[in-house]
């Protein structure tokens, strides 16, 4: 047990990105009074990272190590718990990603006979490794921290809890983010925008639903005189067949351009002059760009995958289709090109749903109960 008369000391260990997405743990702990928070980030140098972690760790004397993600992050937060705070819980916080897919595509991977990219090759062996260390990390670890149900089922069937917890607290979304409900002031065209990560099959998947959607929409004349403008941001072992498959799709008068932008490392503009954000995955757990979308003020247009019905609703702040149906894009998709009140309704309740669900205060809360429960938990 944690001693009381002093603030509890956690130690934040994670990943040094464009995106400081390290920020979804640390805003919201920084607003905890109860608590002295430092972060370690890791650098590309993992040699450097490591000495780094120990000497600050070593000052530092945290009451708790919270590692955001399992794999490198994580192996390292159990290397410094055995080596220095044996008696120190480690919590995994894991964010947008889900378990089980992940698993799979190993296997699918394994047993797949065609052809495969050196990029493709090298990146899936280097993922089965981080797996490896991620399922390690899952046995050693005394907690969980996830960001909702469906992946914490997912965790319940793939690992042994035997006496150790998961707690349930979503990333926080920057209020400096949040804008009005867009609107459609261009008559003749509409920009269509999704930011994915091509480095899984679930989520490559999903994208080419959409493309294949989006261009039978447009060659069957349901634009309705408009031109369509589908911005497609993300990189990752995929992005060289989605430029392969993207040039195989003809335009018909033009009314369909594809842009892929690969990697973005400041995708606000691309939201603020998006008229509408579609996600398509057979992946993700509580993936961000989701968060993002709605902060921004875009309807959202998603397939009905499960972990997305935790924190969407359809007709509320989301428009879902069926996955795998065409028509029923097709009847969602002209819904919203038809329907001026609802796109407005749609974006006004995802910046809602933003500010009173997702706001580093409203995390704030969350996260310090579950501490709180954490330092008092058995060992």
């Amino acid at each position: 047990m944690f001693n009381k008369k002093t603030k509890t000391k956690v130690l934040v260990i994670a990943v040094k990105d464009d995106r400081r997405r390290y920020e979804f743990l640390m805003e919201p702990l920084k607003r905890i009074k109860t608590l002295e928070s430092e972060v370690v980030l890791k650098t590309k140098s993992y040699l450097v990272f490591l000495g780094r972690l120990f000497i600050k760790a070593g000052r530092f004397r945290p009451d708790l190590i919270i590692a955001v993600e399992a794999d490198v992050i994580g192996f390292s937060a159990i290397l410094l718990k055995q080596l220095m705070f044996r008696n120190r819980p480690v919590v995994l916080r894991s964010g947008g990603d889900s378990i089980s897919p992940r698993l799979a595509s190993f296997r699918k991977f394994l047993a797949s006979r065609g052809e495969r990219s050196l990029r493709e090759t090298l990146q899936f062996h280097k993922d089965r490794i981080l797996n490896i260390l991620s399922m390690y990390v899952y046995a050693k670890c005394s907690h969980f921290i996830v960001v909702n149900n469906s992946y914490a089922r997912e965790l319940h069937k793939s690992i042994n809890l035997k006496n150790r917890k998961i707690f349930i607290v979503p990333q926080c979304r920057s209020a400096e983010q949040l804008n009005r409900p867009k609107k459609w002031d261009r008559n003749d065209s509409i920009r269509v925008l999704t930011v994915t990560n091509l480095r899984f099959e679930g989520k490559y998947r999903g994208l080419l639903e959409l493309l294949h959607y989006l261009q039978r929409f447009v060659s069957e004349g349901y634009l309705k005189n408009r031109k369509c403008v589908f911005q497609i941001c993300g990189d990752g072992s995929y992005y060289t067949r989605l430029l392969e498959h993207v040039k195989t799709i003809p335009d018909r008068d033009n009314n369909l351009r594809i842009l892929c932008q690969g990697y973005v490392r400041k995708l606000n503009p691309y939201y603020s002059s998006a008229d509408l954000f579609i996600y398509a995955s057979y992946f993700d757990a509580l993936p961000n760009v989701l968060l993002e979308a709605q902060a921004h003020g875009l309807p959202i247009l998603v397939n009905d995958y499960q972990p997305f019905q935790e924190f969407l609703t359809d007709h509320w702040n989301a428009l879902f289709y069926r996955s795998g149906d065409f028509e029923d894009f097709r009847l969602k998709l002209n819904e919203l090109m038809t329907n001026s009140n609802l796109r407005t309704r749609l974006g006004a309740n995802g910046i809602k749903n933003i500010m009173e669900n997702y706001s580093a205060e409203r995390i704030a809360v969350e996260l310090e109960r579950v501490i709180s429960e954490i330092s008092n938990y058995p060992r």
